[in-house]
């Protein structure tokens, strides 16, 4: 009988070490979810940033962009990856305005398209950069307007409720951060 206690006990310890094991997950997930933008480590005195995908959208189009950069002094360029969304394909990206408080703008230069895939919708993937200072000046703005012009039309985005989170975290720790690294 004493077995039989015992046996059940332990049970219910191993039970309840699992399930507090999956909670702590579950807290580690929530956390990285908000989590804006990851830093690498590359040699001494670099270190590569990635900015997380941010989403723009309309009623017929989904866009996101990604950014890459290191904050070596040498490398004043930001790598922007991007990708459009669509139940029609797209065979190619004209060009990338950001418009921001309605009166900066921060134009995608040296757009080239990386590829063209199609699993619910089509996806057109383009990679192009901006400078340092222009990232700046996006991250510091408030309204935002993404045009993206293809085959002689403009599509006209704007960002979800999280990109606008994402965009004030990132300005008011992310960008210090950096900046100080530098």
């Amino acid at each position: 009988m004493k077995n039989k206690y015992l046996i059940f006990y332990v049970s219910i310890l191993f039970f309840l070490l699992n399930l507090s094991s999956c909670g702590m997950m579950m807290m580690g997930g929530k956390k990285e979810k908000f989590s804006v933008y990851e830093e690498y480590y590359i040699n001494e005195g670099i270190t590569q940033y990635f900015v997380k995908p941010l989403i723009f959208k309309s009623k017929d189009y989904k866009f996101t962009i990604d950014y890459t950069f290191r904050d070596s002094i040498t490398t004043s360029f930001v790598t922007a990856n991007s990708s459009l969304f669509s139940d029609q394909p797209i065979k190619t990206i004209d060009s990338i305005i950001i418009l921001i408080d309605n009166s900066k703008k921060v134009k995608v230069k040296n757009n080239k398209k990386l590829f063209i895939d199609m699993k619910k919708k089509y996806q057109i993937r383009h990679s192009g950069n901006i400078s340092y200072n222009e990232l700046k000046t996006f991250f510091s703005g408030t309204v935002f307007e993404v045009n993206v012009f293809t085959n002689n039309s403009n599509i006209i985005l704007f960002p979800s409720k999280q990109t606008l989170k994402s965009i004030r975290l990132f300005n008011t720790h992310g960008i210090e951060i950096i900046e100080l690294n530098k």
